[in-house]
């Protein structure tokens, strides 16, 4: 018959065994939770790149604000140069050298 120490010794380090096994696991979960918060809030850069939307409209960013993101029913500004396919201008705000303002996500300008 083992003694009762013996029993408290064996108990004592099974619960710590698995104490630390559960806190490694938990320091893990952690850890790749903060490494996908990084990646998360690593800036992309949209500048240049061609988006089109489900329309067919095609356009580019050419200037990315630093301000703060603009949201619906916010009055905005914005320079815009409008091209068909082959490249011929047919509108442009920053020819008239001012920016098009309008409230943002109410309807004032042509749904693309």
């Amino acid at each position: 018959m083992k003694s009762p120490t013996l029993n408290s010794i064996s108990i004592l380090l099974i619960a710590l065994t698995l104490s630390t096994a559960v806190f490694a696991q938990e320091k893990e979960k952690k850890s790749s939770k903060k490494e996908v918060v990084k990646k998360d809030k690593k800036k992309v850069s949209i500048v240049g790149k061609e988006f089109t939307t489900e329309s067919g409209l095609k356009y580019v960013i050419t200037h990315e604000g630093n301000g703060e993101r603009a949201k619906v029913g916010d009055n905005v500004q914005v320079h815009y140069t409008g091209k068909l396919t082959n490249d011929t201008v047919f509108d442009s705000s920053v020819k008239r050298g001012q920016p098009f303002g309008f409230k943002l996500g109410v309807g004032q300008v042509i749904k693309g």
